[in-house]
C-alpha cells in the first residue's frame, strides 16, 4: 500500500510539474510574440534591415537582463523614443534613462520615455542629457504633490513655451512642485505655467 501511495504521489507531482512547465512555455511564447510585435512596430518607423532589426532586438534583450524590465516593455519604450525623433545609439541612451526611471517604481518605461524625449526636443538637448532630465523630473515628483504620469502628461504642453522663454527645466520642475504643494492640481499647474510663460515671450 505504501508503494502504491508513493507511486500515486509521484504521478501527481509529475503531472503538476508538467502543467507548470507547460504554463511556463506558454508564457514564454506569449512574451516572444509580444516582443516580435513590438519590434515590428519599431521597424514601421525605423525602416531597418532584418539584420539591423535583429541586432536591435538583441540589444533590448541584453538590457532586459540588466534592468527589471522585460524586453517587450523596453521595445515599447524604444518605439515611443523613435517616434520622438531619436534613433540608433541616441535612442538607446534615452531608453536606458527611461528604463532606470521606471525601475524606481514611480512610472513606466513608456511614460518616462515620452516625458524625457519631450524635454530633450523642446530644449534642443542631446540624448547624453537624458539621465539629467530624468533626475529633474523625479525631483519634481518627489518634491511636489504630482504623479509622474500627470507630470509627463502636462510637460508636452508647457516645455515648448518655457524653452522659448529661456526658463530652464530645473526651474520649471521647481515651479510645478511649488504650485502642487500649495494645493494646485498638476494639470492646472502646468496650464498656469504655460500661460505665464506665454506672456513672457509675447512681443511688447
Amino acid at each position: 500500500k505504501g508503494l502504491i501511495k508513493s507511486g500515486g504521489l509521484m504521478k501527481t507531482a509529475l503531472a503538476g510539474g508538467a502543467m507548470a512547465a507547460g504554463a511556463g512555455l506558454l508564457y514564454a511564447a506569449t512574451q516572444a510574440a509580444e516582443f516580435d510585435k513590438s519590434m515590428r512596430n519599431i521597424n514601421s518607423l525605423a525602416g531597418l534591415s532584418e539584420p539591423a532589426l535583429k541586432s536591435l532586438g538583441d540589444s533590448l534583450i541584453s538590457m532586459s537582463t540588466r534592468l527589471p524590465q522585460t524586453a517587450s516593455v523596453l521595445a515599447e519604450g524604444f518605439y515611443e523614443i523613435t517616434s520622438s525623433g531619436f534613433a540608433g545609439a541616441d535612442a538607446m541612451k534615452v531608453l536606458e534613462a527611461s528604463a532606470l526611471s521606471a525601475s524606481a517604481g514611480l512610472t513606466t518605461t513608456e511614460v518616462a520615455a515620452s516625458a524625457i524625449a519631450a524635454v530633450l526636443n523642446a530644449y534642443g538637448r542631446s540624448a547624453n542629457d537624458a539621465a539629467d532630465i530624468s533626475d529633474v523630473l523625479f525631483q519634481t515628483v518627489n518634491a511636489g504633490v504630482i504623479s509622474f504620469e500627470d507630470l509627463a502628461g502636462g510637460l508636452g504642453d508647457v516645455v515648448g513655451t518655457t524653452a522659448a522663454a529661456k526658463v530652464g527645466i530645473d526651474q520649471v520642475g521647481s515651479a510645478i512642485a511649488t504650485m502642487t504643494l500649495a494645493g494646485i492640481g498638476g494639470a492646472e499647474a502646468t496650464t498656469s505655467l504655460n500661460a505665464l510663460m506665454g506672456k513672457l515671450i509675447q512681443p511688447s
